[in-house]
């Protein structure tokens, strides 16, 4: 028996040495080639089937070699999505870096516009009460056309409301017309849809509106041709006399420029330069303003 087994091992060693000479010679048949590789696995398959202890060295020597290498392979494929998210970092950091530069002008403009408020208004000099102020506006521009006269302000947030009077130190600007998030529109007193009612320092009592210029005028005063019989002289001061509950009393709004007695008119300049004006104070009306 052993014999036999022995010869038959010297058999299957004398076929595998031969298939390796015709495998390694150059001009031996590919399929030489296959069956040795065949072979091989076929070896290599049983020897790790049945746990031989070189079989177990080389599978922990590749584990040893496999696992570093895949960290490393993991590593160079999570390292664009790295790079991706330190750029996305540094971005929104210069970003945050701009918003506080940006907030630290405001917080600066903020204060100086603070104090030039606080300073216009020890410059007041009307004789309302101050219980009356609702807001301060910054003027933005101003536009007349044929038909309107409007001044732009910037009420940034703060309450107002269609109807609101609009003074600045020197005199009466007009009224709220419409209210957006942060800007208003104001229908300036030279606009002729505004009704005033004005007084003069004599107790002399008039109604002006505007004319689609620059300047305002009065209704018809009176049938008479000698318009002077009114008491109304070039030069005179118009004040708001607080007649129909919208205006408050003793603003000043223009100054008399023309008695026409042909017209039976008075023709007034109003005191504020629409086109010089830097902040606006906000006034809630004396009483609700007529439609």
């Amino acid at each position: 028996m052993r014999t036999s087994f022995n010869s038959g091992n010297k058999s299957i060693r004398s076929s595998f040495l031969l298939l390796r000479n015709f495998a390694s010679r150059k001009n031996s048949p590919m399929v030489l080639r296959c069956i040795l590789l065949c072979f091989t696995s076929i070896g290599l398959f049983c020897s790790d089937f049945f746990g031989f202890a070189p079989m177990t060295w080389v599978r922990s020597s590749l584990n040893d070699l496999v696992v570093p290498t895949k960290v490393f392979c993991n590593s160079i494929i999570a390292l664009p999505k790295l790079i991706s998210e330190y750029l996305d970092i540094k971005r929104e950091n210069q970003n945050l870096r701009r918003k506080i530069e940006t907030l630290k002008l405001e917080v600066v403009t903020l204060k100086n516009t603070s104090q030039e408020l606080m300073e216009l208004k020890k410059s007041m000099k009307v004789s309302f009460p101050i219980k009356n102020l609702s807001a301060i506006g910054k003027v933005l521009g101003y536009d007349r056309t044929f038909f309107d006269s409007f001044l732009m302000i910037n009420v940034n947030g703060t309450k107002c409301t269609q109807g609101d009077v609009v003074i600045s130190n020197d005199g009466l600007v007009g009224i709220i017309h419409d209210v957006h998030r942060n800007t208003a529109r104001v229908r300036t007193i030279t606009d002729n849809r505004i009704f005033i009612p004005v007084i003069t320092k004599s107790g002399e009592r008039v109604i002006m509106t505007g004319n689609c210029t620059e300047n305002m005028e009065s209704a018809e005063l009176y049938d008479q041709n000698n318009i002077n019989q009114h008491g109304i002289k070039v030069g005179d001061i118009l004040y708001t006399s607080g007649e129909g509950g919208v205006f408050p009393i003793n603003i000043i709004v223009a100054k008399v420029i023309k008695v026409d007695g042909l017209k039976k008119k008075i023709i007034a300049a109003p005191v504020i330069d629409f086109k010089k004006i830097d902040y606006v104070w906000i006034l809630n009306p004396v009483t609700s303003p007529r439609s």
